[in-house]
Order: structure tokens, then sequence, then C-alpha cells
């Protein structure tokens, strides 16, 4: 058999897992920044190329900063990240997902799916040719999380690695006890943060706990404001209206 981790997206929003409204804090296959107590659900496309498996469960692992991968616990006690509930309670364990939400998998969505709340499902078939929707619900526990930890996650045939892992989500995570704020403005940039204090409107730095609201990939507009902002080098440049994309733009940070 051929299974292949292949497609996969973070949803932030608390609707039911099948006929919810989803919030996807990035484009698929891209990974956010989150929040050190986010709650928060990774839904992945599972493809199988050849010789389908037996019906078996899918459990999600964890790779806390490249180490080695462990199933994902479901209980908060001393764990960094747990299984939990993401939708209020509108959706069961294991609840069916038939609507594909995900695309770019190989195959044809088998129209089989489940939603998990305790790190593995129930036991299912992924048909040759075809591929599953797999939703996971996890939760950032704050007091086992260091700011800049990186958490990689796979799922797993009945605790045995799929054949191959096309796209892993690597989730990096931020706490507001890192930051200083110094005003309501800040943005974070890809290979790091940059500063630069441009006029009155607005300072740009490396330490705040107050988010801007992500308008696309390329740009940000700040809260009750007109002004834009994208990085050039090391520093920040404003535009007075609608900006060319730039380049660059770490995701926004979801608490």
């Amino acid at each position: 058999m051929a299974l292949n981790q292949q497609v996969f997206r973070i949803r932030t929003d608390a609707t039911a897992a099948q006929g919810g409204a989803p919030v996807w804090a990035e484009a698929q296959n891209a990974n956010p920044v989150l929040g050190n107590t986010a709650t928060f659900r990774i839904r992945f496309a599972i493809s199988c190329t050849t010789a389908a498996p037996a019906s078996q469960i899918y459990n999600l692992f964890v790779s806390k900063n490249a180490g080695a991968y462990a199933q994902v616990p479901n209980t908060s006690s001393g764990n960094p990240v747990y299984s939990a509930d993401a939708t209020a309670g509108a959706s069961a364990d294991n609840s069916a997902l038939t609507t594909s939400l995900l695309t770019g998998a190989t195959g044809t969505f088998s129209n089989v799916g489940e939603y998990d709340l305790d790190g593995s499902t129930a036991a299912l078939a992924i048909p040759l040719s075809g591929y599953v929707e797999l939703e996971y619900a996890l939760k950032f526990n704050s007091a086992a999380i260091a700011t800049g930890d990186t958490y990689a996650f796979r799922v797993y045939g009945a605790g045995v690695a799929l054949t191959t892992y096309t796209v892993t989500p690597t989730l990096q995570v931020w706490s507001s006890e890192a930051f200083t704020k110094l005003n309501a403005h800040a943005v974070i940039w890809s290979g790091g943060p940059q500063v630069s204090k441009m006029n009155a409107h607005a300072v740009l730095f490396p330490n705040s706990a107050i988010w801007v609201s992500k308008v696309n990939a390329h740009a940000v507009l700040f809260p009750n404001s007109a002004i834009w902002v994208s990085k050039v080098n090391a520093h920040a440049v404003l535009w007075p209206g609608t900006p060319p994309p730039p380049p660059q733009l770490r995701a926004m940070i979801i608490a």
C-alpha cells in the first residue's frame, strides 16, 4: 500500500466539522504562527495510490522542535499540545466528514472522513485511487510551551508512519509574555522580526501582544487606519493607499 499525507490546512473557527463555516488561518499547506493558548484544527487529505490498506484507525503524532514523533495526548497535564474539541460541542468524536474542503489530493474524494477530538479516529478504509479527509482538533497548553517552540504533525496508520509525507504542518508558537507592548500596532516578518519607526501613525516592532489584521498573503492593514505595510530589506515602508504586493509577510498570529 502507499498512503500519502498530501494536503493540510489549519482551521481556527468553532463551528461544526461537517457543514460548518470554516475559518482558515492560512492557505493550504501554509503554516500560520499561533498563540500559545490557541485551539485549532488540522485537516489532512490522505491519499492511496497503490494497494488499499485494510480498515484501520489513524492517529495524530507530533514532533516538538524536530524531535521524535509521539502520539498526541488527550490530556493537558504537562503536555504542550493535546487533543481537545474545537467545535464547542457541535461535532462528536469520530463524526463523519462527507464534504471535501481541500483541493489537490490525488484521486477521488471517497466521501469518507472523520473529525477527531481524542487523537485517534475510528477504523476507516481509504480506497485505492482515492483520498479521505481527517480533521484533528487540538489545543496548545501555555503552561508547557516555550516561545518559539515548533510542533510538526503527521498522521499515522494504527501507530505506523505512512508511506509518504508530501507535506508536514509545522507550527511555531508565540506567547504574549515574550513581547513588550510599545503601541497598538505590530507585525512579524518572514525571516524574523524587523523594526522601523516610520511616523506618528505606526511603529513596527517585534515586541507586542497586539496583532494586526491580515488582508491577504502579502499585505496587512492596521486596525482603525488606512496604513499599509510591507517589508523592504530590514525595514518597513508605509503606503498611503493600496500597495503593490510586498514580499515575505509572515502570517498573523492567531490567539
